[in-house]
């Protein structure tokens, strides 16, 4: 058994609470799935599939602050796996443009639905495409977001590309190819947000968001910050 325990990044006087309002760097206590904007979210379909009902598996509060910690007036956002589009309202919710892209077409049709439902000046583009391949050009997002699958842990296309994988082989070298990509598309320096929940296999647990951070580091990110948040119930 291996335990983290988080020292307050203000303790070094870094000025990470002065800036924010909280400390960036360690714990998020108790995102709760209902806030202001969380009106602003259409219900997901029950598909059958195994697939979560309400608005997504990260909460409105964690996006909320992803979105006003990491983000900087004017960027301009890549959303990749979009999935539902949770972060892409939201951010466009507080006023920034930006991209969604995903496979699937279940997912599609609903972050488009979630795009139409937030009334603002912000523009959020939904487009099929593989995020393991993507169309754009080098350098072009200001800020990228990803919510990938979790190897298996949902069902989700079921297409070749899907990343959704129980093969953990199979599933890192399709995982180095997304965030290859994402680095590909992100403009030098530009932030680029995975989000990942580590599961168990036969009560094992597996880290995925240790072996996600390694992935990261190999394919030529730097680490800028890492997050632990406590999700209340749905």
């Amino acid at each position: 058994v291996v335990l983290f325990k988080f020292i307050p990044s203000a303790a070094d006087g870094d000025g990470v609470v002065d800036k924010y309002g909280y400390n960036g760097a360690s714990l998020w206590y108790q995102m709760p799935h209902k806030i202001e904007v969380t009106e602003k979210l259409i219900l997901l379909p029950d598909s059958g599939r195994g697939t979560i009902v309400k608005y997504s598996r990260t909460t409105p509060e964690e996006i909320r602050r992803i979105v006003l910690t990491y983000m900087n007036q004017g960027d301009f956002f890549l959303e990749n796996c979009c999935g539902w589009s949770t972060f892409g309202a939201i951010a466009k919710y507080y006023g920034y443009s930006g991209i969604g892209v995903d496979i699937w077409d279940v997912a599609l049709k609903y972050s488009r639905l979630q795009s139409e439902n937030i009334k603002n000046s912000a523009t959020l583009e939904i487009i099929e495409m593989d995020g393991m391949a993507l169309t754009f050009e080098d350098n072009k997002f200001d800020f990228l977001y990803c919510n990938p699958p979790f190897m298996d842990a949902e069902k989700y296309s079921g297409l070749t590309n899907d990343i959704a994988t129980k093969n953990k082989e199979e599933f890192k070298a399709k995982f180095i190819k997304l965030l290859s990509e994402n680095m590909r598309v992100l403009k030098p320096g530009k932030l680029c947000v995975i989000t990942i929940n580590d599961m168990r296999d036969k009560s094992y647990l597996i880290p995925l968001g240790a072996l996600v951070i390694q992935w990261g580091l190999d394919v030529g990110f730097k680490l800028w910050d890492f997050v632990v948040a406590e999700c209340l119930g749905m």
